[in-house]
């Protein structure tokens, strides 16, 4: 379960399932965004790519193949 309290991110499960649900919330946002004509449909793709990179970034800072 992925919980945030006072600014901080709680998390209890293993890794796997702390995934999907961190990939759920990301989905229904995106979703949501979608419905409130924030975003076109035609940019999630970019959209996904775009925090493909960020994650990669922030996670392998030193993974060239990325950069």
């Amino acid at each position: 379960m992925i919980k945030s309290k006072d600014g901080e991110v709680i998390l209890d499960g293993s890794g796997e399932d702390l995934l999907i649900e961190a990939t759920s919330i990301v989905i229904n946002v995106i979703q949501a965004l979608l419905e409130e004509d924030c975003i076109e449909a035609k940019d999630v793709p970019k959209i996904i790519n775009n925090l493909t990179q960020l994650i990669t970034e922030h996670t392998l800072p030193n993974n060239n193949e990325y950069n």
